[in-house]
Order: C-alpha cells, then structure tokens, then sequence
C-alpha cells in the first residue's frame, strides 16, 4: 500500500485563453472566469484585463489537466469554452527573454503566438512577405510589417499548417502578466 499521494508545491502559472471578448464574441465575466479556474483547482487567481489572461498558483502535477477542467467549468458556467494555454511563470519568462527581434519600441507589431503544442511542420515564409516569424519550440515569434490587419499570418492559418492550437499576445501584455504573477 503506497502512502498518502505527493503534490507538487504551488507554482505560478499564466493562463492564455483564445477569443475571449473579442468582437462581441464569447462574452465573459473576468469574475466567472477567474471562479471558473478556481473550481479547477487554482488559488490565488487574477485577471489581467478583459481578454483571457490570468495568473494564479497550481500544484505542477495538475497542470497537465487544467486545461480540460477550465474548459469544462467554463461551460457549465456560461455554456461555451475557448482553447485555454498554459505556461508556468518561469517558461513565460524565457518565452518572452528569447524574443529573436529588437523589439526596444514595445510595438504593437511584434506579437508571440503561444501554441498548445510543438510543430512537426513549417510555416510558408513567402505568404506574407512583409512579415518575419520565427518558430521556437512552441513558440512562434511574429513581427508584422505592415501591421496584424494586413498580414496572412492568421490565426486560422498559422493553426491549420501548425495542426495546433495559437493565441497570439503582444510584449506590453506579456510584461504585466509578468508582473502581477511575481506578485502571487
């Protein structure tokens, strides 16, 4: 007979949900939100502005399901789901430290799509001349050119050729997530 289970300590984590008030779409409370990750386990959790972004503690051996139980509070809750990305603090850090342009302008124009999984495909680097990607594990680091509206790196695009799952944020966004999950 094996003993009482081990947990993992508590560990800061940011979730990254895709499509979350955007457009008159998918409208929900960042309060329901944040009881909706609370029912799945999570303490301490925050909402950083209307979009889908959150830290919060979790014990590290139930990252792995959090996703599906977010999913599943969500729409008991409000009867949708979106596609929930998670990262652990520290892997957001060293997203955000191997940012593979100058970006010292903090410009809007540069944007890292954070996917639920590593590709085993590539990109067509001429689809949208004007922009430069980069592909890091399952992180694609975008600069648009000619600004996100003109591009033909979209969301639907990017996932499709990927076979994965993207939400795209921008440095601004990924600094204060920063933040405040420092403050857990």
């Amino acid at each position: 007979m094996g003993g009482p289970k081990k947990t993992l300590p508590l560990t800061p984590h940011v979730a990254l949900l895709r499509g979350i008030n955007v457009g008159g779409k998918n409208r929900l409370s960042m309060e329901v939100l944040r009881e909706c990750f609370a029912q799945a386990g999570c303490s301490q959790v925050r909402s950083y502005i209307q979009s889908g972004n959150l830290t919060f503690h979790v014990h590290e051996d139930e990252v792995a399901a959090l996703a599906g139980r977010v999913s599943i509070a969500m729409h008991e809750a409000v009867g949708f789901s979106v596609p929930v990305i998670v990262r652990s603090l520290a892997d957001l850090v060293a997203t955000i430290d191997a940012m593979p342009f100058d970006c010292s302008d903090n410009s809007a124009s540069f944007q890292i799509l954070f996917l639920s999984s590593v590709p085993t495909t590539s990109l067509d680097a001429t689809r949208s001349p004007n922009d430069q990607f980069v592909l890091i594990g399952d992180a694609l680091y975008v600069r648009y050119g000619a600004g996100i509206g003109r591009s033909k790196l979209t969301n639907a695009y990017i996932d499709k050729t990927l076979q994965t799952t993207s939400t795209a944020r921008n440095l601004k966004t990924l600094r204060a997530l920063v933040g405040l999950a420092d403050q857990l």
